[in-house]
């Protein structure tokens, strides 16, 4: 278990940094944007929340910019993308933390009014947090590749323990739009880490004041762990102050940063047997040729 440690004096390295923000109106997207403006970043806050947007841009007043976007669009992601480098000239960082928890009714029965047909499940959390953030990443590696500069470049993407591990009484396919987030990590590190972008992923555990963590779960999380947004916050954007971050996954829980990626390759021989991990990594190796 490697468990990674922020000061909030390294932070001060955002300083004249342009950071895009996708989410960044409540919880944990609010708390970045707020940390990164803090430090003297210049922020570019994008959300569908019209509302809430103006309002954070009202109170923190100057180096925050807000645009209108519908990650599950690729036109509204490539506009934002857009506007970015128009606006911004640069874009050192991206932080894809939009997300929906969605009801998907895949054991529903609910049906059609007019026709009596088995209505289709609803596949928002499918669209927004999966679709979405591949929108991102692609638009997002393209302007972020851009740059020919020697600052590393960093997109980090908020995904969820509940990509990780069981999650009893969590809409499916939440959880399956999370679970692919890891596995659009660990496909595309490598092609990312060629255009000088690094990628990461979080995976918050349970965390208060956000829209997700409603009055009844607090009830039934009594005396467990929690993180808080800020926490959060400070993962996000840790790997655009450490540039030899990449390829990792951090379990972010009761305010303490684990990663795990590292630790699960190192015990693959244990829990696959050894010949079978050899023939892994011998695989890997010779896949990464292609």
């Amino acid at each position: 278990m490697t468990t990674y440690h922020v000061s909030d004096v390294e932070f001060n390295s955002l300083q004249g940094k342009n950071i895009v923000v996708i989410g960044g109106v409540q919880g944990i997207g609010k708390a970045t944007v707020e940390l990164a403006h803090k430090n003297g970043a210049t922020v570019l806050l994008a959300d569908i929340n019209d509302t809430l947007a103006q309002e954070l841009v009202s109170q923190l007043k100057e180096r925050v910019i807000f645009r209108h976007c519908d990650m599950s669009d690729w036109n509204s992601v490539l506009d934002l993308f857009e506007f970015a480098q128009r606006t911004l000239n640069v874009i050192h960082a991206v932080v894809c933390n939009a997300g929906v928890v969605g009801c998907s009714r895949l054991f529903g029965d609910e049906r059609d009014s007019q026709t009596g047909r088995l209505l289709p499940p609803n596949l928002d959390a499918i669209h927004v947090n999966l679709i979405g953030a591949i929108h991102v990443v692609k638009a997002a590696a393209h302007y972020l590749g851009a740059d020919d500069d020697d600052f590393k470049r960093a997109i980090t993407i908020t995904g969820s323990t509940a990509g990780l591990v069981d999650a009893p009484g969590v809409d499916p396919l939440y959880v399956a739009s999370k679970t692919g987030l890891v596995g659009l990590l660990r496909s595309m590190k490598m092609q990312l880490a060629s255009r000088n972008i690094n990628v990461n992923l979080l995976a918050p555990w349970a965390t208060g004041d956000t829209p997700m963590f409603t009055d009844e779960l607090l009830k039934i999380w009594k005396g467990l762990p929690i993180n808080k947004p800020i926490d959060l916050a400070k993962a996000l954007l840790m790997p655009t102050t450490r540039p030899e971050i990449h390829g990792k996954v951090f379990w972010v829980g009761g305010g303490k940063i684990v990663e795990i990626e590292d630790k699960l390759r190192e015990t693959r021989p244990q829990w696959l047997g050894q010949e079978l991990s050899d023939g892994v990594e011998e695989g890997r190796q010779r896949l990464s040729g292609l």
